[in-house]
């Protein structure tokens, strides 16, 4: 209904300049369609119309809220709290991290990995992460990191996870894969930390 609204205001503003146009000038003013071949050639207060309508759609087009994806991206912001599981061994290792949206692209901060004790307490440190690309299409989150371990050894990291749409709380679960002096995969969930939940 709203759309149906706004094009009825856009018709009515561009007509406006072409009935001016046409009473002002009188008989003077030609206004006509001409085809030529396969295209249109307006003249006079309808190429006025067409005109002026193209130019306040173009107008209304910027002015427009964002568009879908970027309330999603918009969605994402804030503080995310990381969960994973090497598939190999079952080790365990958290970690936080800042999602922010900056000129319309998402950027994730990095972090640092801590071991997750079998009493669920974080232990010693795993090693310090930072994402060099991120990318997010609505529904699955794909982003390239650099981990540098305690044993300093530098490792290259993928992950690859889709958002969950029924739960209030935005979070992600898929898979992780780093890349170095060996090979480990395994499972990631991510949740969003809401106030309540930040420290």
């Amino acid at each position: 209904m709203n759309r149906l609204l706004t094009l009825a205001f856009l018709v009515l503003l561009a007509l406006l300049p072409a009935v001016l146009f046409y009473y002002l000038f009188g008989e003077l003013n030609k206004a006509g369609v001409e085809w030529s071949g396969k295209s249109v050639q307006l003249g006079g207060p309808v190429a006025a119309f067409f005109a002026i309508l193209w130019f306040l759609g173009n107008m209304f087009r910027k002015m427009s809220p964002p568009n879908s994806l970027q309330k999603h991206l918009e969605g994402l912001a804030g503080a995310w709290a990381i969960e994973s599981e090497s598939q190999a061994s079952r080790r365990q290792a958290r970690s936080t991290t800042v999602m922010k949206i900056e000129n319309g692209a998402l950027r994730i901060e990095g972090g640092v990995f801590r071991e997750v004790a079998n009493e669920g307490d974080e232990g010693k440190s795993i090693g310090d992460w930072n994402t060099e690309i991120a990318v997010f299409d609505g529904y699955r989150l794909l982003y390239v990191y650099n981990l540098s371990d305690s044993q300093l050894e530098q490792w290259k990291g993928v992950v690859r996870a889709s958002l969950n749409t029924i739960e209030k709380t935005p979070t992600f679960d898929g898979t992780w894969q780093v890349f170095g002096p060996r090979v480990h995969q395994g499972k990631i969930h991510m949740k969003k930390l809401m106030l309540k939940d930040t420290p």
